[in-house]
């Protein structure tokens, strides 16, 4: 009886698969045909969606066999972190020129961050696409081949069976995935435990992938999933800024390495200066001391309403939805 369970629950777990397969294909398709910046997150988005499901339903999808598409798979999404982190810095640097906190000097620096950024360009545009959408779908063909196996004969087909079973599955992963990410959010104690908000985010990521297909088996899917997403995001757009914070550091320190050999050069006549160094450096640090402020006042929003309880609270919707997915009736 186990095993026929079990291996309804693949069934079930082999149609969604397939869903995002054709999904996937459909994003592979409009990155190499538009090189922009909406075809290049949608792309990320589908393949971690497929990535993630693979991972979390990897033995009653095949097991082994699943070991290299999905390392594939996240090798794709590793090629285009770096184009993707641009894009937030970029929007950040945007809107930091209309910012009323900042000093002009600051707006300067802004410019030429964005100058800096576009002369070691990492945007969708310098990334080989075809290479990105050959793979991918090279993946995804030899998935198609794996799963094709786990199809069932029509005599054998039993679809409301094969959910019910699949919403078991998904109610004791969805559990899994909880307990993980709130002992993630119980390790963050300050703004300095970046390996923790790191893991907390993609933990909420998994999450939510694992909610989305559940939608239809439990009205409350939606408002689990909208309350991951909004953990999601937080962590997110902190992640973000200390990105940002880390690169901005990077070229004060240039800069200023810059700005001292002049100074050793020109020796007595150092006061006729005026190469821009010494504004840029400051205009750099106040850039700094502004996503420094925007970080503490996310992590204080993150405090206040996830790290108290460790998620519980904010995850009422998730855990109800794990609860009746588990005890799933025929």
């Amino acid at each position: 009886m186990a095993s026929a369970s079990k291996s309804l629950g693949s069934l079930g777990a082999t149609r969604y698969a397939r869903k995002l397969i054709k999904s996937a294909r459909r994003a592979a398709g409009q990155i190499k045909t538009h090189d922009d910046d909406e075809s290049l997150h949608r792309f990320r988005i589908r393949v971690r969606r497929l990535r993630a499901f693979l991972k979390t339903y990897r033995e009653p999808l095949g097991g082994k066999q699943l070991k290299k598409p999905i390392a594939r798979l996240g090798k794709l999404i590793d090629l285009t972190n770096t184009s993707r982190d641009l894009q937030v810095q970029l929007i950040w640097l945007d809107r930091a020129l209309t910012c009323r906190r900042l000093k002009p000097r600051s707006r300067d620096a802004a410019r030429w961050m964005t100058k800096h950024f576009a002369t070691s360009s990492n945007g969708p545009s310098s990334l080989n696409t075809r290479y990105l959408n050959k793979q991918l779908c090279k993946t995804i063909n030899k998935l198609n081949r794996q799963l094709t196996g786990r199809r069932p004969q029509k005599k054998d087909n039993k679809p409301k069976q094969a959910q019910i079973a699949f919403d078991r599955l998904a109610g004791k992963k969805i559990r899994q995935v909880t307990a993980k990410l709130s002992d993630y959010l119980s390790r963050i104690d300050n703004l300095e435990a970046h390996d923790a908000a790191h893991r907390a985010r993609l933990a909420a990521k998994q999450l939510r992938y694992i909610l989305e297909p559940m939608r239809k088996s439990d009205e409350r899917a939606t408002d689990a999933v909208r309350e991951v997403k909004r953990l999601q995001d937080l962590l997110g757009e902190l992640r973000d800024r200390q990105v940002l914070e880390t690169e901005l550091l990077r070229c004060i320190g240039h800069q200023a390495n810059a700005w001292s050999n002049e100074l050793k050069e020109v020796g007595e006549h150092a006061g006729n200066i005026n190469s821009g160094y010494e504004e840029r450096c400051m205009g750099l640090r106040d850039l700094v001391e502004e996503l420094r402020h925007q970080q503490a006042i996310l992590y204080r929003r993150l405090e206040r309403n996830w790290l108290k309880d460790q998620g519980r609270a904010g995850m009422q919707n998730t855990l109800a939805v794990a609860e009746t997915l588990c005890y799933a009736k025929k």
